[in-house]
């Protein structure tokens, strides 16, 4: 990875980014993700409506592959499937929920996630 990229990283278990995201059209969507996770682990991806709240889609990971390292960056393809039956503003929830052993070490680094239609 080169070394003037900003990423997000040093998660631990319970960990979680939320982003708002504006859904131009209602689809199936497969995120890849671009990552670290030396201690292998499961992440969940999560979908709610921006105005009401409600859930629209949730995607377990269950097998984060495990790098070597850190900086060890590995292309997590299809990872997860979101359905959005709806356009317009969502928030996605990131929830790094599980690290392999103990709790308490860092889960992994992320440097970008790409949804496509599929």
């Amino acid at each position: 990875m080169p070394l003037d990229k900003f990423y997000v990283g040093w998660f631990v278990q319970g960990s979680w980014l939320r982003l708002t995201v504006n859904v131009t059209q209602p689809g199936r969507y497969a995120a890849d993700m671009y990552i670290t996770c030396p201690n292998s682990g499961v992440l969940i991806l999560s979908l709610n409506n921006y105005e009401s709240g409600e859930l629209v889609s949730k995607q377990v990971v269950k097998d984060v592959p495990k790098t070597i390292y850190f900086h060890d960056w590995e292309v997590l393809e299809g990872g997860a499937v979101l359905d959005v039956p709806e356009e317009g503003l969502h928030v996605l929830t990131v929830d790094f929920a599980k690290v392999g052993g103990d709790p308490k070490v860092h889960w992994g680094n992320l440097i970008w996630m790409d949804f496509h239609e599929v």
